[in-house]
């Protein structure tokens, strides 16, 4: 299972606390979404449960179509609006 997450809604400290739980940062890809998507899709059919970042709208938009290209289970779970606009100025 792959899950997208907003900075700050807890991805770093939920792969810390639990066994195959994997926050796979987006950095090192330098915006190659369509790799980034394949990693994740490779840790999740490993049996590991794969927290991706969900930085911007583009990213979000670009992973979920990937995803679903390549037959996978995604959640983008949406904070209610006010969740959001906190989490988005934190940044």
């Amino acid at each position: 299972m792959i899950f997208c997450g907003y900075a700050g809604v807890g991805k770093s400290t939920a792969a810390s606390k639990f066994v195959r739980v994997v926050d796979l940062e987006s950095t090192p890809f330098q915006k190659d979404w369509e790799t980034y998507a394949r990693v994740a899709k490779h840790m999740s059919d490993q049996g590991y449960i794969v927290l991706v970042s969900s930085l911007n709208i583009t990213l979000t938009i670009n992973l979920f179509l990937i995803l679903l290209r390549i037959n996978n289970h995604i959640f983008c779970p949406n904070p209610v609006k006010l969740l959001t606009e906190f989490l988005m100025t934190r940044n």
